[in-house]
C-alpha cells in the first residue's frame, strides 16, 4: 500500500525540486513522503532524498515525452520505479 506513488505525487516531487517552489505540503503528504524515504524535513525546509529525486525524474507516463515511447518501454519504466520504491 505504501509503495505506490501516484501521478499527483510524482508531480509534487518534481515541483519540490524547483528552487522557487514555496508552497507547503499537507502534513499527511509530508509524512507519507518521509515514510517512503522520498523527502527529509529539516531546519532548511523540505529536501528530496536521492531516492525522491530518482522518482521525480522518472516523471509521469502521461507526459508528452512518454507518448513517443513504445508501450513496452513505459511498462519497463514503471517496473523500475516500483523497484526504486521498495
Amino acid at each position: 500500500m505504501f509503495d505506490y506513488v501516484s501521478t499527483y505525487e510524482i508531480r509534487l516531487l518534481s515541483k519540490l525540486q524547483l528552487p522557487d517552489y514555496k508552497e507547503s505540503l499537507p502534513s499527511q503528504q509530508r509524512v507519507r513522503f518521509e515514510l517512503l524515504g522520498l523527502i527529509k524535513d529539516g531546519p532548511g525546509g523540505i529536501r528530496l532524498t536521492p531516492k525522491g529525486a530518482r522518482v521525480a525524474r522518472v516523471g509521469d507516463p502521461s507526459d508528452e515525452q512518454f507518448e513517443i515511447l513504445p508501450k513496452v518501454e513505459v511498462e519497463r519504466l514503471r517496473e523500475v520505479l516500483g523497484r526504486l520504491l521498495s
